[in-house]
């Protein structure tokens, strides 16, 4: 669930910045973001941010179990959806 939580976001950042002004620092846009509007986000060591809203449950996905399920809801700068 935490691999997923971090593609999303990886997809959720990706996004962002292709999306943000090419004269705008898309770090500094995502951490005033962050800030504003008091998100309890995390920094990975890639620079991705991420936040957790609802921990999953279950056993740990071993290789070659390949059933998965995943939710996920992205949000723009704007608070807009993708």
């Amino acid at each position: 669930m935490i691999k997923f939580r971090l593609l999303t976001l990886l997809f959720l950042s990706v996004t962002i910045v292709s999306s943000c002004k090419k004269d705008e620092d898309p770090e500094k846009q995502i951490a005033e973001f962050i800030k504003k509007n008091n998100i309890n986000a995390t920094k990975d060591a890639s620079g991705l941010y991420y936040q957790i809203i609802k921990p999953g449950t279950g056993s740990f996905t071993y290789p070659g179990n390949t059933r998965i399920t995943i939710k996920y809801e992205g949000r723009l700068l704007n608070g807009g959806c993708f």
